[in-house]
This record gives structure tokens, C-alpha cells and sequence, in this order.
């Protein structure tokens, strides 16, 4: 019987847990536009004004606007269910961004220090597993360390003092890398001055459902040892009672000096995008509105419309010309953007197509995305490129071209590719 009414209540609290990231997925698509709002008028009022006060104003709104950006993104990565997808992450720049996440897990009363070597490189690994990982281990610390007071340090500073947690990442050594395949790997070590473990417990931690505490609210780290070993790596602890905790990660990596940074310049030079004819497809009017008149600073004629029927009647016949279709990729009248994307290159082939979206998952659509909030020399860049025929993802996928389900084509757009 209890065994059976613990199975109901773990059941019960997964249905909870379901509905309470549904629900947060909807309200950060809202906040999302909201900000993204706010960041293009920011924008647009930092280049209209001369008076250096109000640019500097512009500057910490727009640096808010990124901020919120980060936590919602991060938000929606932990609530949305969706398979693994790698890539290439600099540990020297991620890790870093994490400390916002990682101080609101720990608390105000214990401190974050964040050091990355310059040799650690890069992992290829799915960006929301490591910092669902991260997330695991820091409340772990912030568990362990329950009552510890942050003090004064006198003298040297130790490895880590009571009240503090360090996330530090380097290069491994070839011992911590014996037994792997050879390579390059890096290791990511989150390491605290809580109580500590004893041998038996440590050897237990990274079970399923394992929990350090009586009343079972310790969380086990069994997702941290399936992502490591899943990307190619393996994970370790070293603890002792009263002498704190370290996880380590180990990451198939590459070296510091094979990184390829992507570079964003010349994007705010208005010549280069004068003339862009733009149509801009998005339920949220006041996104719209913002983002038109943001992009009609660097000469581009932007139209609006809220949904898939306003589009539609923008390309009918003797339709104006449309170089770029910004379109969010979630439709209140069609099953998505990829849908409309797939009407509207029946009418006008040379059509370049840039999703928008705040979910995580719309990645898989195989075109050109930016998420939102989408910073504006993000977008400037990402309509250059089009511009210049660079935005190879900007074509519909092959699963994405068949004709089957296009209109008959009345349209008057020209090809321009």
C-alpha cells in the first residue's frame, strides 16, 4: 500500500511539474515579446537622441532587456521537454553567463566565484543539459551548506571558504582523461564548503533518486552522470565530512585556440541595408510596430501583418516585391511559420525566410531563427546576411519544398535569387 501511494504521489507531483512548465512556456513567449518591445524602442530612441545622458539611459535599459532575455530563455530550456541537440559551447563565455542562474539557486547569503582558464576551450554539448547540470549541483551545494555563514578571510584565501561555491573550468590533464577515447578534454568542477560527505554516502550520490537527507529532500545527481557520459565524458566527487564537496565533469572539448568567434560587424551600417523590402508576420502588434520602426532607422520598409491571412493577401496578385519574411514561427491560423513560409515561396520563389520565436524548440524548423528577445545588432546582422544571400539556413528544408499543398501560384513577385 505505500509503496503504491508513493507511486500516486510521484505520478501527481510529475502532472504538477508538467502543467507548471506549460504554463511558464506561455507566460515567457508573452514576456518575451514584451521585451523585445521595449529593446527595439530603446534602440530606436538611443540613435534619435544626442543627449549623451538619455543615450546612456537607452544603454542600461537595453542591457536590462538582454539580462531578462537570458533568465527567460534559460527558463524555458528547463521547462520544455525536447531531445538533445549539441553544439559547440565557448566555456570561457558560457560559463560566465550562468552566474545569474546560479546565484538566484544559491541564495543571497552564499557567495559564486566563477573562473575559467583561457586554455579550456570549447565543449560540444547540448547547452540546456549543461545547465540543467550546473543548476543540479548548485542546489546540491546550496543543501549542503545549509546554515553556513559567509566569513571574513584572514591571510591567504583558501580553495573556498564558508559560504562560498566556485565553478571553475580548465583543461584536463591526461590522468583525469585515462580511459577515454584519446583527445582533448575539459573539466568543470563545482566545488563547496558545506558539510561534506562521508565514504558510503559519496559512493551513493549519483543513484537514482538518492537524497543525502533523512527527509529525502537532497537531490541525487544521476542526471549529472547521464549527461556526462552521454557526451563522451564521465563525472567524479571528492568529499569528506566537514571538508566540503567537489563535482567534477568531464567533457570532450577543443582546444582554445581552434575556437571560431562569429563576428557581427558592419551590422549597424544603415547603407548596407537601405532599400530591404520586409514583411513582418507577428500576433504581437506593439513587437511589430517596435521592430518596424527600429529597422526603418537603417532604411528598411518594413509591413506588418498579425497573422497568415494578412500575409497571404500581401503576396496576391500584382503584390509589391519582398525581399525577407521575419515571421514568428507560432501562427494563431496556421499549424506554423514554416506552413505560411511554404505558401509564400510558391508565389514569390526568391523569398528569404527568418524565423522568430521564445521557445527553445523551434530550432528543428530548419530555417534561420532568432530568439526572442532578439537583440537588435542580432537582427541587423541576421537581415544583412540575408541581403547578401548569406543565410544558407534561410531556405525552406527539403522536407519543407513540396508544392502539393501550394496555392495556384497567381502571385507576381519575381524570383530574386
Amino acid at each position: 500500500m505505500k509503496a503504491a501511494a508513493g507511486e500516486a504521489q510521484h505520478y501527481l507531483r510529475g502532472q504538477r511539474l508538467e502543467l507548471l512548465g506549460r504554463l511558464s512556456g506561455g507566460l515567457v513567449h508573452e514576456l518575451n515579446n514584451l521585451l523585445g518591445a521595449i529593446g527595439h524602442n530603446a534602440q530606436l530612441a538611443e540613435r534619435s537622441s544626442a543627449d549623451p545622458q538619455t543615450t546612456l539611459l537607452m544603454a542600461s535599459i537595453l542591457a536590462s532587456v538582454e539580462s531578462g532575455g537570458r533568465l527567460t530563455r534559460r527558463l524555458l530550456r528547463l521547462a520544455e521537454p525536447r531531445p538533445p541537440r549539441p553544439r559547440a559551447i565557448d566555456l570561457a563565455a558560457e560559463l560566465p553567463m550562468q552566474r545569474e542562474l546560479l546565484e538566484l539557486a544559491l541564495g543571497s547569503r552564499i557567495a559564486l566565484r566563477i573562473e575559467v582558464d583561457e586554455q579550456a576551450g570549447s565543449v560540444e554539448v547540448d547547452a540546456g543539459e549543461l545547465e540543467l547540470a550546473l543548476l543540479n549541483l548548485a542546489l546540491n551545494a546550496r543543501e549542503a551548506m545549509s546554515g553556513a555563514i559567509p566569513a571574513a578571510i584572514a591571510g591567504g584565501a583558501p580553495r573556498c571558504r564558508p559560504g562560498q561555491v566556485r565553478l571553475e573550468a580548465r583543461a584536463a590533464t591526461a590522468e583525469e582523461s585515462i580511459g577515454l577515447p584519446h583527445g582533448h578534454y575539459a573539466a568543470i568542477c563545482l566545488s563547496d564548503d558545506g558539510r561534506g560527505l562521508d565514504e558510503a554516502l559519496a559512493e551513493q550520490v549519483f543513484a537514482p533518486f538518492f537524497g543525502s537527507k533523512p527527509a529525502g529532500s537532497g537531490r541525487g545527481l544521476s542526471q549529472v552522470r547521464a549527461f556526462c557520459e552521454h557526451a563522451g565524458g564521465r563525472c567524479w566527487l571528492r568529499s569528506a565530512p566537514g571538508r566540503g564537496t567537489a563535482v567534477w565533469l568531464l567533457l570532450p572539448a577543443r582546444p582554445a585556440h581552434a575556437l571560431a568567434t562569429p563576428q557581427d560587424a558592419g551590422a549597424a551600417d544603415a547603407s548596407l541595408l537601405a532599400g530591404l523590402r520586409l514583411l513582418i508576420v507577428d500576433a504581437d502588434a506593439d513587437f511589430a510596430a517596435a521592430t518596424a520602426a527600429l529597422l526603418a532607422r537603417y532604411g528598411c520598409r518594413a509591413q506588418c501583418v498579425a497573422d497568415a491571412a494578412g500575409a497571404l493577401e500581401i503576396f496576391g496578385p500584382g503584390c509589391a516585391p519582398i525581399d525577407v519574411l521575419l515571421c514568428e514561427a507560432l501562427l494563431p491560423d496556421l499549424p506554423d511559420g514554416i506552413a505560411l513560409a511554404r505558401l509564400l515561396r510558391g508565389r514569390c520563389p526568391g523569398l528569404r525566410v527568418i524565423m522568430t520565436s521564445s521557445r527553445t524548440d523551434a530550432s528543428r524548423c530548419g530555417v534561420a531563427l532568432l530568439h526572442k528577445p532578439i537583440a537588435p545588432q542580432r537582427l541587423l546582422a541576421m537581415l544583412r546576411a540575408a541581403r547578401e544571400g548569406a543565410v544558407q539556413a534561410g531556405t525552406l528544408p527539403p522536407w519543407a519544398r513540396s508544392t502539393r499543398h501550394q496555392d495556384d501560384g497567381h502571385g507576381a513577385c519575381a524570383d530574386r535569387r
